[in-house]
C-alpha cells in the first residue's frame, strides 16, 4: 500500500516558491545545464504545492 506523502507545511511551500519563482532567467549567460538544474527545482516546488493544494483540500472536506 502506498503511503501518504508528509504534510507540507504552508510557510515551507510559500518560502520555497519566493525563492525558486517560475520565471524564465533574463541572463544570456544561463547555460543548458543552468536550465536543467531550474527546471527540477520548479518540478520539485509544483510537486509539493500539489501535495499541498490535495492536502488541504482534504482537510476541508472532512
Amino acid at each position: 500500500m502506498k503511503q501518504p506523502f508528509p504534510l507540507v507545511p504552508k510557510v515551507l511551500l510559500e518560502s520555497l516558491e519566493n525563492h525558486f519563482r517560475d520565471t524564465v532567467p533574463n541572463n544570456p549567460e544561463t547555460t543548458l545545464e543552468d536550465f536543467k538544474l531550474l527546471q527540477g527545482q520548479l518540478s520539485v516546488v509544483r510537486f509539493l504545492r500539489k501535495q499541498y493544494d490535495d492536502q488541504t483540500k482534504n482537510i476541508l472536506e472532512n
